[in-house]
C-alpha cells in the first residue's frame, strides 16, 4: 500500500526550504535575502506565518531567483500541468492564462479546475477557443478582486484614486479616460513597485527637498497622507 499523499501546505513548506537551500548554496543569496522575500511577498517574518497564497507567491519568486542565478540548477521544477500546445497559433489564449496564473501565484491545476467547472473539460488544453476566452475572463476578474483587496489594504479608502495617480506618474497610465480598477496588469505594477520589486522613475516628483526625480519620492508622499 502506497503512503498517503502529504497535505499541500506541507509540500509547499518543503519546497520553500529546498529552494532556500539551493539559493544559499549559490553564494549569491543569504538568510537576510530570504527574510526580505518572506516579508515582501508574503508579509511574514517566517515561513510558518505564510498562508497558502503567500507560500505560492514566495515559491514562485524563489524559483525565478534561482533560475536567474543558476538556470541549469536541478532544483528548478518544471511548471506542473503546463499544456504542450502552448505555441500553436490558435491557442494564444493559453499564454494569457499562463501570465494570469503566474501573477496570482497559481499553477495549471487551478485553470484545469476552472475548465471542469465552467465547461465540463478535464484539462484546460482540451478547451475550444471560445472556452479559453471564458477562462481568461474568469482569471481576469479574479485578478481584479485579489489586487483590489491588496491595494485597499495598502492605501485604505480611495485606494483606486491613489493607485491611478501612481500609475499615471510612474507607468504612463491614462487615468483620465480609464478606470484603474479595471486593469489588473497596471494594478499589479503599482503593487510590485511599492514592494520594491519594480523600479520606476516618477514623471512629476513631489518631494520639494529633492526636485529631481528620485525612486520612492511619490511613495513617501502617499505614505504621509492621512
Amino acid at each position: 500500500m502506497s503512503a498517503p499523499a502529504k497535505p499541500q501546505h506541507v509540500r509547499e513548506q518543503q519546497r520553500l526550504q529546498i529552494l532556500r537551500a539551493a539559493l544559499i548554496k549559490t553564494g549569491k543569496f543569504d538568510d537576510e535575502d530570504y527574510r526580505n522575500v518572506l516579508f515582501v511577498h508574503g508579509r511574514a517574518q517566517s515561513s510558518k506565518e505564510l498562508d497558502g497564497h503567500g507560500r505560492r507567491q514566495v515559491i514562485q519568486h524563489l524559483e525565478s531567483r534561482l533560475k536567474a542565478i543558476d538556470p541549469k540548477n536541478p532544483k528548478i521544477a518544471p511548471w506542473k500541468g503546463r499544456p504542450r500546445n502552448m505555441q500553436v497559433s490558435d491557442r494564444q489564449e493559453l499564454q494569457k492564462i499562463e501570465a494570469l496564473l503566474a501573477d496570482a501565484g497559481r499553477d495549471w491545476s487551478y485553470a484545469d479546475s476552472l475548465a471542469k467547472r465552467m465547461f465540463k473539460r478535464d484539462r484546460v488544453q482540451l478547451c475550444a477557443g471560445h472556452q479559453l476566452i471564458g477562462i481568461v475572463a474568469a482569471l481576469h476578474n479574479d485578478a481584479i478582486r485579489r489586487l483590489s483587496a491588496e491595494l485597499q489594504q495598502l492605501f485604505g479608502p480611495g485606494w483606486d484614486e491613489r493607485g491611478a495617480i501612481i500609475a499615471s506618474r510612474l507607468f504612463g497610465f491614462d487615468a483620465m479616460h480609464r478606470s484603474f480598477a479595471s486593469y489588473p496588469a497596471v494594478m499589479s505594477q503599482v503593487l510590485r513597485w511599492w514592494r520594491g520589486e519594480l523600479e520606476a522613475a516618477c514623471a512629476f516628483p513631489v518631494d520639494i527637498e529633492q526636485p529631481k526625480c528620485c525612486l520612492g519620492c511619490y511613495q513617501t508622499a502617499v505614505a504621509r497622507q492621512p
